[in-house]
């Protein structure tokens, strides 16, 4: 009996992932599907606990019955990776051979949420509106972070956070106006924000 069989029945109707009010589980056909929250039924569904307001939240899987063994952030990363359609034996198939590696390079688009303002400043004294000296581009960034601190990440990954960043203006066409790329610009500093911002400051090469 393979794996995936094994585990077929503890994963049939349990509830692994909720996310915008829907409720994501292996139907009795081994099929990832998903289902309204509202439409969630105690009698046929596990894997779940609702709140005073109902709203529903996932248990978590548990590795002895899934007969594996991973660090929980890895696996509630393979949930994500899962698709409406896809089946148990392929979420075997994530289990059996994606590590926390192969989540490295994508850790930084994972962390960043969204795309915020890019602003041109000019020091005092600089009263030439057809210059700047430095740019703002902020990003904004998710609220929790399981890997440990904000800051440490964003320290750990400053590199990458600030080519992603300089990506983001470059792709504004904002430098064009002064006749500008990216290369014309150098990093003086990197803010993260109480408000899940991460503020870069770049300044003009001299």
């Amino acid at each position: 009996m393979s794996e995936s069989n094994f585990a077929h029945e503890y994963l049939t109707n349990r509830v692994i992932r909720t996310r915008n009010q829907q409720c994501y589980y292996f139907n009795e056909e081994g099929i990832y599907t998903a289902i309204d929250t509202n439409k969630i039924d105690e009698t046929k569904f596990s894997g779940f606990s609702k709140n005073p307001e109902g709203t529903v939240f996932a248990l978590g899987l548990d590795q002895k019955e899934l007969g594996i063994t991973k660090n929980h952030i890895l696996l509630k990363r393979i949930v994500c990776m899962l698709k409406l359609g896809d089946s148990i034996e392929k979420f075997y198939h994530y289990l059996k051979t994606v590590t926390l590696d192969d989540f490295k390079s994508k850790g930084v688009e994972l962390f960043i949420v969204g795309n915020g303002p890019i602003t041109f400043l000019r020091n005092d004294g600089n009263n030439n509106k057809n210059t700047f000296d430095y740019v703002i581009v902020e990003l904004f960034i998710k609220h929790t972070w399981e890997e440990g601190t904000k800051e440490d990440f964003a320290k750990k990954h400053s590199k990458e956070l600030i080519k992603r960043a300089a990506k983001q203006l470059q792709k504004s066409h904002r430098l064009d106006k002064y006749n500008l790329n990216i290369n014309s610009l150098k990093i003086k500093s990197v803010i993260i924000t109480k408000d899940d911002r991460l503020i870069f400051d770049f300044e003009l090469k001299k």
